[in-house]
């Protein structure tokens, strides 16, 4: 029998962003989200432990969350045991969740409600490697889904719509291809 373990509860994403930098991701532009972390002062613990002890370890996994939702579960072994749900709003967050699945990579920072990325640049965060776990068919669907649904409600036909959708996940999915030389 498999065995059950207990999801702790999703934070939430704050703010949203990305860095480039020659010396991390080979140039890459890095998908970069502040979490709330009012709620879990472990996570901030182990983020500054990473960050003043070095490399750590951590497993990755997408799902599907509940109400136009995606978490990117992650088991965090060292420095130190954290588990950690980060739930993405698909409507507002979609791109950045496209970004980290193009990279495959991500810099997590911990804050509070006001924390913008353009703002915190000089806080402690660390670089995760998001390996494929086979999400990203899945993502597409639910992106082109939730994208078409929007583009409908603002009034546009069901063909217009797909068309459009069509032309911002071209020019959004551009951003990864950029790199620092």
């Amino acid at each position: 029998m498999r065995e059950r373990r207990l999801i702790p509860c999703p934070v939430d994403v704050l703010d949203d962003g990305a860095i480039s930098h020659r010396n991390a991701g080979n140039g890459k532009l890095i998908p970069l989200v502040i979490i709330d972390t009012r709620q879990r002062a472990d996570i901030v613990e182990m983020i500054r432990s990473h960050v003043h002890i070095g490399e750590g370890e951590v497993t990755t996994q997408w799902g599907r969350l509940p109400h136009e939702h995606v978490g990117l579960i992650l088991n965090f072994t060292r420095p130190l045991e954290l588990p950690l749900v980060i739930r993405f709003d698909i409507r507002r967050r979609g791109g950045i969740v496209d970004q980290i699945l193009a990279t495959e990579l991500l810099y997590l920072q911990s804050g509070k409600p006001g924390d913008k990325a353009s703002t915190g640049l000089d806080e402690d965060r660390i670089l995760i490697e998001v390996a494929d776990s086979g999400f990203k068919a899945s993502w597409e669907k639910l992106v082109r889904k939730s994208l078409l649904k929007e583009f409908k409600k603002r009034g546009l036909s069901g063909k217009q719509a797909a068309e459009a959708v069509d032309i911002m996940l071209k020019e959004h999915r551009r951003f990864s291809q950029f790199r620092l030389s």
